[in-house]
């Protein structure tokens, strides 16, 4: 009986098989044909998504670039102002900040007491600005950083779905 299988199997073997397709109903070849054109679909999707995603990528990368240069910009207008008021403060403590008493009491008339006032509110006022200015420098380099470390992030996003992408893309394809 074992010999009639071997036979039979080798028969089998030898005849002309028409194509798995061929054998399909049409009912099934239609929905092959759609189940392709599905595939072929999806895969012209995912090549469009890879597309746009490599886009971002290179658009995040230019925008680092730009934040860089914006943060050490900031960083150094920062450090200027820092200096600036460091040398304003150094200045007021060697001279004495609360010299202004004396100051307006050494005045030796009304008008020069009036414009002693007068000086010294202007100085205070750009003691302030100076102040103003450096916390405005300061705030402005926090706000660039945090544009930087955004961009980033957003970068690294868009590189890690890529990578997903193009991984889910091999199995399927």
């Amino acid at each position: 009986g074992s010999e009639m299988c071997i036979r039979d199997s080798s028969a089998f073997e030898s005849e002309e098989q028409p194509p798995v397709y061929d054998q399909l109903s049409s009912d099934q070849q239609s929905d092959q044909i759609a189940l392709k054109n599905a595939l072929d679909e999806k895969n012209a999707i995912t090549v469009k998504q890879i597309l746009n995603l490599n886009e971002q990528i290179d658009l995040h990368t230019e925008l680092i670039e730009q934040k860089t240069a914006e943060v050490e910009e900031a960083q150094k207008v920062a450090d200027a102002q820092l200096e600036k008021y460091k040398v304003r403060v150094r200045a007021m403590e060697e001279s004495g900040r609360y010299n202004y008493f004396e100051v307006l009491f050494g005045a030796s008339s009304i008008g020069e007491f009036l414009s002693l006032i007068d000086d010294i509110g202007d100085i205070m006022k750009s003691d302030k600005e100076l102040e103003d200015a450096y916390r405005q420098s300061v705030d402005d380099l926090k706000a660039v950083k945090a544009e930087y470390e955004q961009a980033k992030a957003e970068m690294e996003d868009s590189k890690a779905e890529l990578e997903t992408l193009k991984a889910l893309s091999l199995i399927h394809i």
